[in-house]
Order: structure tokens, then C-alpha cells, then sequence
């Protein structure tokens, strides 16, 4: 037996049972939990009860739980904080987080509950045509109000920041958070000063992403920099915006 069924079915052994002589409204609920698609940590807690596991590709559990219900919520990518929350630390960009979570009535003598986890995250990948200012250093920021997800995964609002330095050919990739309105914003610094800052949730928006997709899509940005405009691809956007840049 596999060490991962293994600990399963000591789970199964070491939850009480139900004699016949006890009331059936005070069993525990037998909860099947089915985990699709890629391994993930799974997490099942309730009144006074908390498992943990990490789980293998397309994994069965069946496990004791308590009647009065039960929040379950799976992820790759990432490590829950102690209170089964996702949080994304500042300075840093989104963990490459799947992401999926439920509550369940458990009020009854079986359940059941399937989770599948969501890619989480955009990768936006930005292609600077420059550098402007001569060869001059520049940095780019991103700003938000989503700093992570609760276990019930309902985001949490909170500063979301994160610089970067393009590489050599003027390209880089960031992980944004999924995102609950369009506050999203990317700034252009010069020598840690910001020149500019650029809405990037209301271009996302007018380009058709939807944040609410349960996965959620890769994107890519062509800016093109110098010392006096920032263009956005048109191909891309589907609209061109000149931004005056003050030196």
C-alpha cells in the first residue's frame, strides 16, 4: 500500500464511529472529496476539525467529518497561511497559484464534493521598445488593491506592489493577482521617480479580459518608449494611447 493511501486509511480508522445505539443525527458524515486534474494540497476543516493533504493526480478521499460542515479548498503553487488563506507578499508578484475551494453541508450521513483547481494568475508578459531616454534606467511597477485569497477563495483587498527591471531586450514577465475591479495600474519609473502611470485594469478591461474566467488567460503588452510617448500595439489592445512623459 502506498504511503499517501496508507495515511488515508489511518484517517478513516482514527475518526470515531457511530455505534447503533447512538442517535444518527450525531454521527460524523462520511465526505467523498474528488480532486481532478493536477496534484494539489488539500484542505478540509470544520468545528474542531482540520486535515491536510498533499494529493496526488485525480485523488479520492473518503473521511469522517463533523455534521455542522465542512470548507474545503485545494491549491498548487502556493503553501496555505495558518488560517487556510493565500497571501501575496509585498514587493512580490502572484505565486503560480491554482486555486479552488467549497463549502459543504455535511448535515446528513454522506457528501460529497469535487474540486478541480483554477489557474489563478495572469502572466503578463511586457516587451518595452526602447529603452528611452537614451539608454537611460528605467523601472516598471505594478500597483493593485488584491494581496491574496481567503480559504473560501474570495480575494483579499489589500496593496499589491511589484518592480521590475526589463532584461536587455526589453522584456519581462510579472504574475498579476486575479483581480475583483479595475484599479490594476502599471507605472513607469526614471531614476526612482514615476513619470507615468498607466491604468492597465481599464486597458485589460477594453481589450475583453475577463478576471472572473475560472482560468484564467496569459497576455502580452508591446510598449513602445521614448523620451516624449508610450504607445500600446494596437494589435493588441485594439486602441493606441500617446502619454506625454515629463524629464
Amino acid at each position: 500500500m502506498s504511503s499517501e493511501r496508507l495515511k488515508i486509511a489511518l484517517v478513516l480508522l482514527l475518526l470515531p464511529a457511530c455505534s447503533v445505539k447512538e442517535k444518527r443525527s450525531q454521527c460524523p458524515c462520511l465526505l467523498s472529496i474528488k480532486l481532478e486534474s493536477a496534484p494539489a494540497t488539500l484542505r478540509v476543516e470544520g468545528e474542531g476539525f482540520l486535515q491536510m493533504w498533499n494529493c496526488p493526480r485525480d485523488t479520492l478521499l473518503q473521511l469522517k467529518v463533523p455534521r455542522s460542515g465542512v470548507e474545503i479548498s485545494a491549491l498548487r503553487g502556493a503553501e496555505f497561511f495558518p488560517d487556510g488563506s493565500v497571501r501575496i507578499a509585498y514587493a512580490y508578484d502572484s505565486p503560480p497559484l491554482y486555486f479552488d475551494a467549497c463549502s459543504v453541508d455535511t448535515d446528513s450521513e454522506s457528501a460529497d464534493a469535487t474540486l478541480r483547481p483554477h489557474k489563478s494568475y495572469c502572466a503578463l508578459t511586457v516587451v518595452c521598445d526602447g529603452p528611452p531616454g537614451g539608454g537611460e534606467p528605467y523601472w516598471v511597477e505594478f500597483k493593485g488593491n488584491v494581496s491574496g485569497w481567503e480559504r473560501n477563495g474570495t480575494l483579499i483587498e489589500g496593496p499589491f506592489s511589484y518592480r521590475c527591471v526589463p532584461e536587455s531586450d526589453g522584456s519581462f514577465t510579472v504574475r498579476l493577482p486575479r483581480q475583483r475591479d479595475e484599479s490594476l495600474r502599471m507605472d513607469i519609473l526614471f531614476s526612482d521617480r514615476i513619470v507615468r502611470s498607466f491604468a492597465l485594469g481599464t486597458a485589460l478591461s477594453r481589450s475583453g479580459y475577463d478576471w472572473s474566467e475560472p482560468e484564467l488567460q496569459d497576455r502580452e503588452l508591446l510598449l513602445s518608449l521614448s523620451l516624449t510617448d508610450i504607445t500600446l500595439d494596437p494589435d493588441l489592445w485594439t486602441e493606441e494611447v500617446l502619454l506625454d512623459i515629463e524629464i
